[in-house]
């Protein structure tokens, strides 16, 4: 298709319009804070207040601040010891304690469409104690009626130490009164989600302790049974969130580790179903939306949030409060144009 002098004519003052439309565009487009904002503060300064608290639990127990704690959070664990299950990066576990992980996490509950009330299964292992903590402040803000289940095993930096497991953790914020519910049911995790490569006395310890609390214990080592038993725990649901890397979410099948990050839709969903699967793929082939919480920095990425910071913004003033608002009835104009000019150059090289 050549353009002729007359196409020329027609063309130019439609490019020179399309020019001032996105130079209007960009000129009147503004950050606004988003709609759901206070929500997104009063679920950070929640998770920034639970975050002292385990601070003083850990005082309270003799259990020093991690020299890899740069902002002195509470939340980094021990480098390795005999609870520890998998390797994990400091670097992801300094990104999560952060207040603005509950904002975060707000944002997603409203992507995905949740509302107040809304029943959503919870599967948290050790490994990134301050993001469950997110995701429980979150959820009180939003009214969510959440079903957590919890378990005791951690990857490196995660809530490793003997003294204070993750369910402990949650369990004293719950009856301290800083989050609403306490862990449905409780596991061990690592291998087999049983405890197997926990060391075998620290695991008689932590189970005894688990028990003198009342807490729910499950040591299912058959993962289709673990899982159903998860599935008939949570109940009918609106939503699956996944934090950490516990067996029974991913499942032990090559696609747990391909699985994406952040909200993955059902409809997204093509896999197969079979016993490695884990909870993530059988909600997603059964039509319920999943938040995948383990690859930090790729999360982070995703929303424009800074990985591992030298200095946490305060809370409200951060990227993930905000958004960019443009001039909907130029963007509609010059929308409508362009279109008509593609339209009208295609029908040209038709004819």
């Amino acid at each position: 298709m050549r353009i002729n002098i007359k196409d020329e004519i027609i063309l130019a003052p439609v490019l020179i319009f399309l020019v001032l439309a996105l130079a209007l565009i960009l000129h009147y487009s503004h950050i606004e804070k988003n709609s759901y904002y206070l929500q997104q503060v009063n679920a950070a300064e929640r998770m920034k207040a639970s975050m002292e608290a385990v601070k003083s639990y850990k005082k309270e127990l003799g259990i020093p601040l991690s020299d890899e704690d740069y902002h002195q959070t509470g939340m980094i664990g021990e480098p390795f010891n005999l609870i520890t299950t998998t390797l994990g990066e400091v670097e992801a576990k300094r990104t999560t304690a952060n207040p603005d992980m509950a904002a975060l996490i707000i944002k997603m509950m409203h992507e995905v469409g949740l509302q107040k009330g809304d029943r959503v299964g919870l599967g948290f292992s050790g490994s990134f104690p301050a993001l469950n903590i997110a995701v429980l402040c979150a959820a009180d803000e939003m009214g969510l009626d959440v079903i957590p289940i919890t378990s005791v095993g951690a990857s490196t930096y995660g809530a490793n130490h003997y003294a204070l497991t993750f369910p402990e953790m949650m369990h004293r914020l719950y009856k301290d009164g800083l989050i609403s519910t306490d862990s449905a049911m409780v596991s061990l995790g690592g291998d087999d989600d049983v405890g197997v490569n926990i060391d075998v006395d620290q695991v008689d310890a932590i189970e005894k302790r688990l028990v003198k609390e009342g807490l729910n214990l499950s040591k299912e080592p058959d993962l289709v049974r673990n899982i159903q038993l998860r599935m008939d725990t949570y109940g009918e649901i609106k939503c699956f969130i996944a934090v950490g890397g516990n067996i029974t979410s991913g499942g032990i099948s090559e696609e747990a580790i391909t699985l994406d990050q952040g909200i993955l839709w059902w409809q997204d969903y093509h896999g197969r179903i079979d016993e490695k699967s884990g909870i993530i793929q059988r909600y997603l082939s059964n039509q319920v939306n999943v938040i995948n919480l383990l690859n930090i920095e790729k999360i982070t990425m995703a929303y424009g949030m800074p990985f591992d910071p030298l200095e946490q913004p305060k809370i409200g003033e951060g990227g993930i409060y905000h958004q960019i608002t443009y001039p909907r009835f130029l963007v509609g104009i010059a929308f409508v144009i362009g279109i008509g000019v593609l339209f009208f150059f295609y029908r040209k090289r038709g004819a």
